[in-house]
């Protein structure tokens, strides 16, 4: 599991008079937004997920963040990375594993200072990257200087090469 910890100090100040009854301070657990599925293309980063975070005693910037992934063969729990914590927000960037497909559960836990905790969870599904042959072929040969080989790992492609002299262009600036 994948911790991290915003630290803060909070202190709770509490005056005490002999003829005062104190009341305890009643603890809501901590609010963390709901985050929507997402799809990521293999090999790629997803765009950062705003994630927003909140508790009745403790600042969020002292909350504790606890991220996991239920398929670590998918998505590591170090490559769940939360970052740009300012009060209440933080962004979540998901990197799935180079050449892995399917899906995922991700939780994230917010703990205050209590032990008090709320989570939520959403899928993440890693799908192919689509790839048209006509974009494969002059990302390959319309480059002169590819130095980098094409990864056909997680690639789907697309048939859509139906004229034959649709690489003329190619052809006739290699010459």
């Amino acid at each position: 599991m994948k911790n991290i910890i915003l630290l803060s100090v909070v202190i709770l100040l509490s005056a005490c008079s002999d003829s005062k009854r104190i009341e305890p301070i009643v603890n809501a657990p901590p609010q963390v937004s709901s985050v929507a599925d997402q799809q990521i293309s293999a090999n790629q980063s997803a765009a950062p997920i705003t994630i927003n975070a909140s508790d009745d005693v403790t600042q969020s910037s002292s909350l504790q963040v606890t991220i996991s992934s239920s398929d670590q063969s998918l998505i590591r729990d170090e490559d769940l990375i939360l970052s740009g914590f300012n009060g209440a927000n933080a962004e979540l960037t998901i990197t799935p594993v180079t050449g892995q497909i399917g899906s995922t559960s991700i939780s994230v836990t917010v703990t205050d200072f209590t032990g008090s905790n709320a989570t939520i969870s959403f899928n993440v599904s890693v799908v192919n990257q689509q790839l048209s042959a006509d974009m494969l072929i002059r990302n390959i040969f319309g480059n002169d200087k590819n130095t980098v080989p094409v990864s056909l790992d997680a690639i789907e492609l697309i048939q859509d090469v139906n004229d034959e002299n649709q690489y003329n262009d190619l052809i006739e600036s290699s010459l």
